[in-house]
């Protein structure tokens, strides 16, 4: 669109007709008028964008903070015990009369709470036990190994099978103490293994020697690397999460049985089953051992086999020759949890495993001190006690 004046102009030079004196002073103030406008606008201040609003400073990440050690924990005493189930009781097995003898000296409990024992010298099969539906499911055996005797024949053998622990990938791993009638000049002892996926109801797997060179082999247990440790002969052995030969950490830790970790992996706690006494293991940051001492020893340890520790540091084992579960607190104080005479249900305890806030306890009625004679009872079995505390887990 023109101005006005263009308009002038434009018409003066179209008609050819000067423009006006008066015209011509219009149009001057016109051009004035403009000028100055944009002089004017030239001189306002662009305008002002909003300030980006400033980041809101990111709280620094708090320092990692160790895990507060749980209140103490005193145990009750007088607990009651009861029968999970008698291993010679028919379930998911057909006993015959060779094998109606069934022994479980081992215990232990994978994630699913479900429980394992392995017949400790009758058949070599592996049983697996749900406490909510009880009934003995075989899910593995182990193989014959040759006898090597100190006289007479050789013969395939089944060896004595005593400790169990779950490596961190559930690979079942069961302590077999040697074999009957053995060379005394030649001691054997194993590990073996069976894969997870061999643990199977439908089709039961065979385990395979794992580790050797570990004689009397008796508790086991895993530290936080992987490597296991293996009580046995008064010997402390470890082995490589690889497996292949055991290699003696210690000798002269009398009675050496039932062995658990502390929290920290540091103490390695051993149950002393000929002196009723506990081991306190000290442990260098290599996993070999820097010193141990009896920590405790008293009459109501009489016998004590397996031990697991809870999440407060009381130390827990089961006293066979007391058909007892006790309680140890850090301070040394020994409280019988559960006690009863051989009427049961605890028959000679030799092994315990935490489940949640059950302790479960397999029986093997040895016919001795509070349990002999054997009978009244219900034999072999599997006990269980609410004690009101988790076990720290297992593998740590």
């Amino acid at each position: 669109m023109l101005s006005v004046f263009e308009k002038i102009i434009f018409n003066s030079l179209t008609l050819n007709i000067m423009p006006s004196k008066a015209l011509i002073a219009v149009a001057v103030v016109v051009v004035i008028a403009v000028i100055g406008a944009g002089f004017v606008l030239m001189q306002q201040p662009a305008p002002q964008q909003a300030p980006a609003p400033a980041p809101k400073p990111v709280p620094a990440p708090a320092p990692q903070q160790p895990a507060p050690a749980p209140p103490p924990f005193v145990p009750q005493s007088g607990l009651q015990s009861a029968v999970v189930i008698a291993l010679n009781a028919r379930g998911d097995i057909n006993l015959t009369a060779a094998n109606k003898a069934l022994s479980g000296e081992g215990i232990i409990a994978d994630k699913q709470g479900r429980l394992y024992t392995a017949d400790r010298v009758t058949t070599g099969d592996v049983y697996m036990i749900d406490p909510k539906s009880p009934k003995l499911v075989r899910v593995a055996t182990v193989p014959k190994m040759e006898n090597t005797p100190a006289r007479g024949e050789k013969a395939m053998v089944i060896p004595t099978l005593l400790g169990l622990a779950f490596d961190k990938a559930g690979n079942l791993y069961i302590a077999g103490l040697g074999l009957p009638g053995q060379d005394p000049q030649k001691p054997v002892g194993f590990i073996f293994r069976v894969a997870a996926n061999k643990l199977d109801p439908a089709n039961p797997g065979v385990a395979e020697v794992w580790a050797t060179g570990v004689p009397g082999a008796n508790g086991i247990a895993f530290d936080s690397k992987g490597n296991l440790y293996v009580s046995g002969r008064n010997t402390i052995y470890r082995v490589t999460p690889a497996g292949g030969e055991g290699k003696v950490l210690r000798t002269g830790v009398n009675g050496t049985n039932g062995i658990a970790f502390s929290r920290d992996g540091t103490i390695l706690w051993s149950a002393n089953s000929a002196n009723g006494s506990i081991w306190r293991i000290e442990l260098n940051q290599d996993g070999t051992i820097k010193g141990f001492t009896e920590w405790l020893k008293d009459p109501k340890l009489a016998g004590i086999d397996g031990i697991q520790l809870d999440v407060a540091g009381n130390i827990w084992g089961v006293p066979n020759r007391k058909n007892a579960l006790v309680a140890i607190t850090p301070d040394k104080r020994i409280i019988e949890v559960a006690k009863n005479d051989n009427k049961g249900p605890l028959e000679f305890p030799a092994s315990m495993v935490f489940s949640g806030k059950t302790i479960y306890i397999a029986n093997t009625d040895g016919d001795r001190d509070v349990n002999s004679p054997r009978q009244p009872g219900v034999g072999p079995s599997i006990a269980k006690v609410e004690v009101g505390i988790e076990g720290l887990p297992l593998p740590p």
